[in-house]
């Protein structure tokens, strides 16, 4: 951004898929549905048995919310209408009475959402006042039924303490899609039989995947025309031209597919079909191959898209 940078993410278009996932790590989870598919592809099941893995039902529980944004309200809304359960929620400012009429809820402490609810469901953005928010003393206050779920980022949970605890019986049980360091997951938590583990999976539907895909590639059309992009991290910072460098093209591979007939293949017009997988990767390659100049006219930003046509394509991109 100082360097005149324009930076844009895909906001609004992954909150149900997001909330699909936190609502199943919380399901496997409380069912125990990880440990039964593993005992069922080993083998080793020797039939139905009236107390085998037992687990909890989520009916009139409460769930605590930290983080009671697009991602949290979507994941509360689910879990109290389906299952009937208590929300109360933990932000850093209460939501508008007006936040969503069908969900009732009450914001609460941390430490006292901590201690009274039964299943926690982590909503917060990544950042330094975030890492490891839930940290041993915080998995302390946590009933011996509770269990975690995080679909947020790794490092919002001190990953050794959530070994430990789980270890020791602390909580019942934990739900991850994120890991600090990923994608190494340590083998002490691969150990463990009261914990769900997902590669990351919270956005992986083809209905978002493609969505965020064409949301990239219109931030791109439109600041190669010269108009404020439609979703920014925050507004780049001017530098004078002299100062900047010439802009560089380094061959976005099947960008070829962003001809002028053919923009629409990427639903820049919002009308065409769902384009191949390969061509979306490819535009949100050109997110990070365009060097941001001085604000081109839409000739300059024309120019721009036939240049990169004739450009070849790096390596693993064609």
């Amino acid at each position: 951004v100082a360097h005149g940078i324009t930076v844009t993410n895909t906001p609004g278009v992954l909150t149900d898929a997001a909330a699909e996932l936190a609502v199943t790590l919380v399901l496997m989870v409380a069912r125990r549905a990880g440990a039964g598919e593993r005992q069922v592809r080993s083998g080793k099941w020797t039939g139905w048995r009236p107390t085998h893995l037992l687990g909890t039902g989520l009916a009139g529980k409460t769930l605590g919310i930290v983080g009671m944004g697009r991602i949290g309200t979507a994941t509360a809304l689910r879990l109290q209408a389906g299952w009937g359960m208590e929300v109360v929620y933990h932000s850093r400012s209460a939501i508008d009475a007006t936040h969503d009429p069908r969900l009732t809820t009450r914001r609460v402490e941390l430490d006292d959402l901590m201690g009274t609810a039964d299943v926690i469901s982590l909503h917060v953005p990544g950042s330094p006042e975030t890492r490891h928010l839930i940290d041993a003393r915080r998995l302390a206050l946590m009933r011996p039924s509770a269990i975690l779920i995080n679909t947020a980022r790794g490092d919002v949970v001190d990953q050794a303490a959530l070994i430990a605890a789980l270890r020791a019986g602390t909580i019942a049980g934990a739900g991850l899609d994120v890991y600090e360091g990923e994608p190494n997951v340590p083998t002490e938590l691969r150990s463990l039989e009261n914990v769900v583990l997902l590669p990351h999976l919270g956005s992986a539907t083809v209905e978002t995947r493609t969505e965020m895909s064409l949301l990239a590639a219109r931030n791109v059309a439109t600041v190669l025309a010269g108009e404020p992009p439609l979703t920014p991290v925050a507004p780049p910072v001017p530098e004078p031209c002299a100062q900047r460098p010439t802009s560089r093209v380094r061959g976005p591979g099947r960008l070829a597919q962003l001809g002028e007939h053919q923009l629409d293949k990427l639903g820049v017009t919002g009308s065409s079909p769902v384009p191949p997988m390969k061509t979306l990767r490819n535009a949100g390659f050109l997110l990070l191959v365009v060097r941001a100049q001085c604000r081109p006219s839409a000739a300059e930003a024309t120019t721009f898209i036939r240049t990169s046509l004739s450009a070849r394509p790096p390596s693993g991109l064609a």
